[in-house]
């Protein structure tokens, strides 16, 4: 239906916002955002941008990471809603939480609501890892996590080696 307002929820408002809020640091015109879009390979007119702040026109995937990239911050960034502490709560489309809890769910880390009930919550993040990081990233972060371990069984080694060598030392100290 032409004409029709868009239906805007809080992740809209959220986006909307956040680019106005950009833009302004950034002393950047509906036109020089645009331009950058374009650079980007995507196109919106000053107008179109206008428009998304006045939460008139909506936000394609596209558009997001176009205007992220023009704003040069992460997609992420454009959804979060504001906050002033970790422990605010935040609302955007689907739920309300804590700040910490949606950034590290905007950010692949934990799931959300990250679910406290029948089975670990280790596990449960681990699962939502594991649908959500790319395979590349899953298998970096498991050499990572075995070269921890096996800087941690060293330092055990060595400390114990040098515990070894005191306990020598003292004991032939005594022998004069």
């Amino acid at each position: 239906m032409a004409g029709k307002e868009p239906e805007y929820g809080q992740t809209a408002e959220t986006v909307a916002a956040n680019i106005t809020r950009l833009r302004t640091a950034q002393n950047l015109t509906y036109t020089d955002v645009s331009e950058r879009v374009k650079s980007a390979g995507w196109s919106l007119t000053p107008v179109a941008v206008r428009r998304i702040e006045n939460k008139q026109r909506k936000v394609s995937p596209d558009d997001l990471t176009s205007l992220a990239v023009a704003l040069r911050v992460s997609p992420t960034t454009l959804l979060m809603p504001p906050h002033r502490t970790a422990g605010d709560d935040v609302e955007f489309t689907g739920g309300r939480a804590p700040a910490m809890h949606v950034w590290e769910w905007l950010r692949a880390e934990s799931p959300y609501p990250l679910h406290r009930g029948s089975e670990d919550v280790n596990v449960s993040i681990a699962r939502f890892q594991a649908d959500n990081w790319p395979g590349w990233f899953l298998e970096t972060e498991r050499l990572l996590e075995e070269g921890r371990r096996a800087r941690h069984i060293r330092a055990a080694f060595a400390w114990a080696e040098d515990e070894q060598a005191a306990g020598e030392r003292a004991a032939t100290d005594g022998d004069d």
